[in-house]
């Protein structure tokens, strides 16, 4: 192995390990959307180091054909305790202003959809609403009008009728009509408590 191959690799490793740091303080920062599902957390954080491993290993591979070497550990911590003394800071700020940029962009996107799409359809379905609502109560305050006009004249007739039957008469029917009422109803009664009685 060349000196220059030896180079490239430190420099290839500490590149990753100050990497590894921006991409694990990120995921730190992130991770808290999730932080109450315990099952998404386990599957996240094991995907996480998965695909660092993979990442770092592949830039091993292209760079010194994936041998490991105790030095390689070296200078991939020694990126990383880099990142961590000299670069956390300033990177922690930039990322907290990256954060409230993409939750205003998302926020505003949030409004546009909800003024151009979804409030024009919520007034579209109350409209149709009310209006349905408006004709039905036409329809009923027809058909109600139009029973009124056609019972109207049976009305005048039971009125014709009473008025032309004795008084005796007439008591005895409507006492008729009394009883048979009260024995439908007390039918009905029945009929409901023995179908009652077995569907229990």
């Amino acid at each position: 192995m060349t000196l220059d191959t030896q180079l490239l690799t430190m420099i290839s490793m500490i590149i990753g390990g100050i990497y590894l740091g921006i991409a694990t303080q990120t995921f730190r920062r992130i991770s808290v959307v999730w932080k109450n599902w315990t099952v998404l957390t386990y599957f996240l954080e094991i995907s996480y180091w998965i695909f660092q491993t993979c990442l770092l290993f592949f830039i091993l591979y292209h760079v010194k054909n994936g041998e490991l070497r105790i030095y390689i550990f070296l200078a991939c911590l020694l990126g990383f305790s880099m990142y961590q003394v000299l670069l956390k800071s300033t990177y922690q700020r930039i990322l907290e202003w990256i954060i409230k940029i993409v939750v205003m962009v998302i926020n505003g996107i949030i409004k546009v959809i909800d003024t151009i799409i979804v409030r024009p359809i919520r007034w579209i379905i109350m409209v149709l609403v009310r209006t349905i609502q408006y004709v039905l109560t036409i329809c009923y305050r027809i058909l109600k009008f139009i029973g009124k006009v056609l019972f109207y004249p049976i009305k005048l007739l039971i009125s014709f009728i009473q008025k032309r039957i004795p008084k005796k008469t007439w008591n005895k029917i409507n006492k008729s009509l009394t009883i048979c009422s009260t024995i439908r109803y007390k039918f009905k009664k029945r009929l409901k408590n023995i179908f009652g009685n077995k569907k229990a």
